[in-house]
């Protein structure tokens, strides 16, 4: 994250306010409401000198103490001199003191992390306190070879890697092979900007001015070398690696800029235009030398409610997909996001947050941050002595200040800039608690060492520090440090008994020598030089001064930190022109110069062009470049042949497309015709095959619905669970009787596989993914008699066993995963239709019963909330369907009502929405099949309407995409299918499935699609796949 105030914005917020201030005050009217002062308020300490007190932990609230933090002044970023490097302790707490007022560049790196930075300026005796999150890399989200590439999805963003050459990871080295893809992308919709690396501030130049951001999508992507492969070194000045692929990236459109397009005309006129004319965006980094984010030279473009880039080289760990403030704009280009309009701050506005403690006196040295309700971007700054903090938001729309938990939330009308340019800032005040402490400062806890020794040489007792917002001390202590034995090498009291290296072997006084504590063979190598010692009175060395060891390497400084020898090749994110072909060649033939681009590493990427090859003859081209088209291939020997392909370069064995052979003739004067070959043609959806051989299967377009590979056995019935590795499990169901078969689906080879037998053949039963990645099936009916028995499958043995049975029978029941990693079974049918419950331990391996609920039911569904509730609705209870809902609450094993439903119905379904609503759709009521849906509120425990599907349906499935969409599909006579809009409550077609589908399952996959299988009036084995 990045903190924006400068000295010149300090200063001017001061003369507006303190000379100008009532005059302000009463134009802009200040919102505040000073509440009641508790009396003898606890004295504040005296700020004595600038420091920032610092925490940092991730975004899941966990210290960070493996974190190395380096602060750059205005005036060593300037000089291009690094600053000098801190680590936290334990805690991931550090203070930094005795800092010059003025602006600072924070970089913070941890193993397992996105770096991040922030800028941020301090007025002069300020002692501030902040958090600071970091994103963690966590597990990779796929593992591939680099020659083939890989597809992966997270967050509603698809990332496909084309099969190419190396790739680079974080450190800049090139790697091949087995490698790994880290992705991290940010949740924009759900407050992630607020642990998102720096501020939403660009520059697109320079020497310009820094302008506000909208982001669009922002997401760290880091590759790293796994197992057996090729790691090469980073390349010396002027060497060069080859690299040569794509990588695409795309994502759906923020809902706050779909939301304001459907509210504002202009705006919504612009958007819906995009689904005519895709308009570029720009691609974003960020610099870590300024504290900006700078364009990465990329373009991409964005249309309807989704951005799509293709990138030509190796992007940067991390990335940003963003447009200016002034695009919402009609005075902006519409071709050229980056040309600015006039003025620059047209939809740009500045609000002053001034934060006072409840006993009158200002804050100073508190985070204050302002971020979008109706837009996308965030911004963030300290106060100043004044406790007063200046903001730019976008103008006209919703935004909310916040400050030490409180806030308010406020429009912007008048467009301006905090610089002084337009309109002048609109002002809003926070009153806050009065501080307990000053955060940073410390205090000593009891020594646990000699007391004798304590603050003799290096021992020091632990401290207790004011935490980041002045609210109070920490619970636990740190940084004690206890006597050790006498080093002579440091001149240290490492004992604290008073006495400095006792019993080493003295020295002359007035002595030098050189001293050099680093690694063997780096000294006098980069940065890296030897200190001096002094002998010093009583025969003993002083502490080596001026020495320079290795650091970790940091690119962003032209310097060689790690004094490996190796300096930086380019500064990051520069693009030249280049050529490594011989000479006169470039532009001849297939021969074309490319472009290379620096990488974060400082070392140049791959160079994109295209030198001259052997001459292949009977292609018509001039692959050597020497100006003459198959030469020397103008005569072949009678009778032989040799393979031939006329299609586009690329395809021949890709997909269905196959070379073919030609025959030379009789006389050995030219080659026969092309046989046998196989060339691209029109995709196919009908078949699980690569008809235009592009190296992807059914894609979207032209392909929304294709088939793919049937099942082993047909099926009705049955269950589906999506596993950890990607593959989908189908188990059970009915044919000609009830199946014990189960059998899995691999999105990969598109192809089906044997996953063994269950121990009872069984029906109308469920399938639950456990935290464990195994999958408990329960229940159902046999063909004979009603089932309490349940099976466990293991996805990394491919075997099932038999668990502990339920208390009781259960068919058309319901199993839910619950968050404490137990499973929910409530209702269905066994021994007549019950309202009974009990739960799944899996640790325990036991059920036990819980309360029951106020209706017996079966057909029924039940959906986790975020809130660790469990909704419940509908179902048949053997007389008639249920309209009635209810909760059941696992912290207090307590069913209560939710009301009822507008319709009673059962075989229908529940999806809970990106919002935390839940959809239901369809289902029978009597001997009417229902085209209505209605939705659940948590929040307010109420039900609405939400429409009508365009089919009447039950049996059959709802699934939520990755776009926040639900796709409804089979249940009917018909082939179509449909999709639901939460954010325009909006029913629209999904397109026509390629088969009639009735008690089938869809499973969301890893790669975004939807795998339909089996079911229907003839118990089909068919399945398709569905690409959104």
């Amino acid at each position: 994250m990045r903190f924006n105030l400068t000295s010149a914005r300090v200063a001017g917020i001061r003369r507006q306010f303190l000379v100008q201030g009532a005059v302000l005050l009463g134009a802009l009217a200040w919102m505040s409401c000073a509440p009641t002062e508790p009396s003898n308020p606890p004295p504040v300490p005296e700020v004595v000198n600038t420091s920032l007190f610092l925490k940092i932990q991730s975004v899941t609230g966990e210290p960070v103490p493996q974190a190395q933090l380096r602060l750059d002044t205005g005036k060593s970023a300037q000089s291009n001199t690094p600053g000098p490097r801190f680590k936290p302790d334990a805690h991931g707490q550090v203070l930094l003191e005795d800092l010059p007022p003025g602006k600072h560049l924070l970089q913070v790196e941890a193993p397992g992390f996105v770096s991040t930075f922030m800028a941020l300026a301090l007025g002069e005796r300020v002692q501030a306190g902040s958090g600071l999150q970091l994103m963690p890399l966590g597990e990779p989200v796929a593992t591939f070879d680099t020659s083939q590439g890989a597809r992966f999805e997270r967050g509603g963003i698809q990332v496909t890697v084309h099969p190419g050459g190396p790739l680079m990871d974080a450190e800049g080295l090139s790697i091949e092979g087995q490698v790994e893809a880290f992705f991290v992308p940010v949740d924009l919709e759900n407050g992630g900007l607020q642990g998102a690396p720096g501020m939403q501030q660009g520059l697109i130049q320079p020497d310009a001015p820094p302008v506000s951001l909208e982001s669009l999508g922002m997401f760290a992507l880091v590759f790293k070398q796994k197992g057996p492969g090729i790691a090469r070194p980073r390349s010396r000045v002027g060497e060069v690696s080859s690299f040569a692929r794509r990588i695409e990236i795309g994502g759906g459109l923020p809902r706050s800029i779909r939301a304001n397009s459907l509210k504002e005309p202009e705006l919504s006129c612009r958007v819906s235009a995009l689904a005519e004319t895709p308009r570029p965006v720009p691609l974003w980094r960020p610099d870590w030398r300024s504290g900006f984010w700078v364009p990465l030279g990329e373009t991409c473009f964005f249309m309807e409610d989704r951005w799509q880039c293709s990138l030509g080289s190796s992007p940067p760990p991390l990335i940003q997909v963003a447009l200016p403030f002034w695009w919402r704009s009609t005075l902006a280009a519409q071709d050229n996001p980056l040309q600015a309009p006039e003025p620059a701050w047209v939809e740009t506005g500045c609000v002053a947050v001034r934060l006072v403690q409840k006993n009158g006196q200002p804050v100073a040295g508190r985070m204050v941050m302002a971020q979008g309700v109706d837009y996308v971007s965030i911004s963030r700054a300290l106060t100043n002595g004044e406790g007063l903090a200046l903001l730019e938001v976008m103008r006209g729309r919703e935004f909310r200040v916040e400050a030490s938990a409180k806030s308010t939330s406020l429009v912007v009308s008048e467009a301006g800039t905090c610089q002084e340019e337009g309109a002048p800032p609109t002002a809003v005040t926070l009153w806050v608690a009065t501080q307990r402490c000053t955060p940073g400062t410390a205090r000593d806890c009891a020594y646990s060492g000699p007391s004798d020794r304590v603050g003799q040489g290096i021992c020091r007792p632990a401290k207790r520090y004011c935490d980041t917002e002045g609210a109070g001390w920490s619970d636990s202590c740190v940084g004690e440090v206890l006597p050790q034995p006498e080093r002579c090498e440091n001149a240290l009291d490492d004992n604290c008994d008073g006495s400095i290296d006792e019993g080493c072997p003295r020295c002359q006084e007035g002595e030098r020598r050189s001293c050099y504590q680093g690694p063997d063979n780096s000294q006098d190598v980069g940065q890296c030089q030897a200190g001096a010692q002094q002998c010093l009175a009583g025969g003993v060395w002083s502490a080596c001064e001026g020495e320079v060891l290795p650091e970790v390497e940091d690119c962003s400084w032209p310097d060689d930190e790690n004094c490996d020898g190796v300096a930086c090749q380019c500064w990051p994110g520069i693009t030249e022109r280049c050529y490594s072909g011989p000479p006169g060649t470039a532009g001849v033939g297939v021969c074309l110069a490319g472009t290379r681009t620096c990488d974060n590493s400082g070392t140049w990427g791959a160079c994109t062009e295209v030198r001259p090859q052997a001459e292949s003859c009977g292609n018509a081209l001039d692959d050597d470049c020497d100006g003459q088209v198959d030469e020397e291939c103008s005569r072949c020997e009678p009778g032989t042949a040799r393979p031939c392909y006329s299609g586009p370069a690329g395809t021949a064995g890709v997909g269905e497309c196959r070379a073919g052979a030609q025959t030379c003739n009789a006389a050995g004067t030219s080659w026969g015709t092309c046989s046998e070959e196989v060339l691209p043609r029109t995709e196919d959806c009908t078949n699980p095959l690569d008809d235009n051989c592009d190296g992807r299967i059914n894609e979207k377009p032209p392909c929304a619905w294709a088939a793919t590979s049937s099942m082993i056995s047909p099926r009705i019935g049955h269950v589906a669970a999506l596993l950890d590795n990607g593959m989908v499990l189908i188990a059970g169901g009915a044919y000609t009787g009830r199946l014990q078969t189960a059998e899995k689906y691999d999105p990969s080879t598109r192809s089906w596989s044997s996953a063994g037998l269950m121990t009872s053949a069984r029906d109308d039963h469920t399938a639950t993914l456990l935290s464990n990645g195994k999958v408990l099936v329960t229940g159902g009916y046999s063909g004979s008699s009603y089932l309490r028995t349940a099976d466990l499958y293991d996805p990394t043995t491919n075997t099932w066993s038999s668990v502990s049975p339920m208390t009781e029978p259960r068919k058309t029941h319901t199993a839910t995963r619950l968050s404490n990693g137990k499973v929910l079974a409530s209702g269905g049918n066994g021994n007549g239709y019950t309202s009974s419950t009990e739960t799944y331990d899996p640790v325990a391996n036991s059920w036990s019963p819980l309360r029951f609920m106020s209706s017996a039911r079966g057909d029924h569904t039940a959906t986790l909330l975020r809130d660790g509730r469990v909704l419940v609705t509908g179902g048949y209870d053997g007389n008639s369907r249920l309209k009635t809902a209810e909760l059941y609450d696992p912290g207090t094993d307590s069913w209560s009502s939710a009301g009822s439903m507008t319709s009673a119905r059962s075989d229908h379904t529940a999806t809970l929405l990106s919002d935390g609503k839940v959809l239901i759709t369809g289902g029978y009521y009597g001997s009417q099949t229902l085209d209505t849906a209605e939705l659940y509120d948590p929040g307010t425990d109420s039900w609405s309407s939400a429409g009508s599907m365009t089919s009447a349906r039950s049996d059959h499935t709802a699934t939520l995409l990755s776009d926040g969409k639900v796709l409804i599909t089979g249940g009917a006579t018909s082939l179509a299918a449909e999709l639901y809009d939460p954010v325009a409550s909006t029913w629209s077609s999904a397109g026509t499935m390629l088969a009639i589908h009735d008690g089938h399952t869809a499973t969301l996959m890893d790669n975004g699609q939807v795998l339909i299988s089996g079911a229907g009036g003839a118990y089909w084995a068919t399945t398709e796949v569905y690409s959104p």
